[in-house]
């Protein structure tokens, strides 16, 4: 139980933004690029299938893979790549729906993803526990979530409510942990066992405390961040511990104060205007808007 691509210019989510510009960045030693079979949730990146994962060009850098879960993630989404292209097909209308919750609730798209680990986007989907719906939300949980769950009516099977009910879950979490891993690994076993695991492990660092977590929450989160990789084809907020994310922001800020010498009309680097199609590989998160205005200057 328990934001599609982000290459439109000053998207807000979560304090941050997230901008689309040609360039280079070194998104830190501790990520490893990982390019996975062509995204067939938006299949205009420039990514194509490469069965070995190596970069298929010194030039491709997108958020990398944590060196921990890459091999389980080459393995799962080989094993479940005819399913995912299918439920890729099948479920655009899901898709949709829950980009618009996410977005009205500030929360990355990307999380939709966790619908297709938790049930494979069935509605009807009942785990043994009683977990059910897209979200697989327990009774207990989704009607302290505002849903109506009842002989007659169960809102865990709807859509867009079941989806709003995980959206506030999310957020909730993410209030407690302020790490997109351990909200993904409480989703799945309860805030009790991240806060148990980061007693015992000394650690608030997922790929440290991981370990003191039961096996099935720690594949929960590997299989997320695998799902993920297949659709978006590379990684986002939500594959990266709140320590990578440091290590993203600060090498984004050594990129802007570089930036800021750079002549954007030379040729080498520019920005599209808000509403043109953005046209580029690089994706750059800086902390707020006046940096996306410097960037725009």
């Amino acid at each position: 139980m328990l934001k599609t691509k982000f290459l439109k210019t000053g998207f807000f989510c979560q304090g941050l933004i997230l901008v689309a510009v040609t360039g280079k960045i070194n998104f830190g030693n501790a990520l490893l690029n990982l390019h996975t079979a062509k995204p067939v949730y938006n299949s205009s990146l420039p990514f194509t299938i490469n069965d070995g994962f190596e970069n298929e060009s010194s030039d491709n850098t997108t958020i990398g893979i944590n060196p921990g879960v890459e091999i389980f993630s080459k393995k799962y989404i080989r094993l479940n790549e005819s399913l995912l292209k299918k439920l890729n097909e099948q479920n655009q209308h899901h898709f949709k729906i829950m980009d618009q919750v996410f977005q009205k609730y500030q929360l990355p798209l990307q999380l939709k993803y966790l619908a297709v680990v938790e049930s494979k986007l069935k509605s009807t989907a009942t785990s043994k526990a009683g977990a059910k719906g897209y979200w697989q939300l327990m009774p207990v949980t989704g009607r302290s979530l505002g849903l109506t769950i009842n002989e007659q009516r169960d809102d865990r099977t709807h859509c867009y409510k079941s989806t709003v009910a995980a959206a506030k879950y999310l957020k909730e979490l993410h209030l407690k942990f302020n790490d997109w891993l351990l909200v993904l690994a409480a989703y799945n076993g309860g805030a009790g066992s991240v806060y148990k695991a980061i007693k015992k492990s000394g650690s608030r660092d997922f790929w440290k405390l991981q370990y003191f977590l039961p096996l099935e929450t720690r594949m929960h989160v590997k299989k997320y961040i695998s799902t993920h990789y297949y659709f978006e084809g590379n990684g986002s907020l939500t594959t990266l511990s709140k320590k990578e994310t440091e290590d993203h922001l600060a090498d984004a800020e050594k990129f802007l104060k570089s930036f800021q010498k750079t002549d954007v009309h030379n040729g080498n680097a520019e920005l599209s205007n808000p509403g043109n199609k953005i046209v580029s590989k690089w994706i750059v998160i800086v902390r707020n808007e006046k940096k996306l205005n410097l960037i725009a200057k």
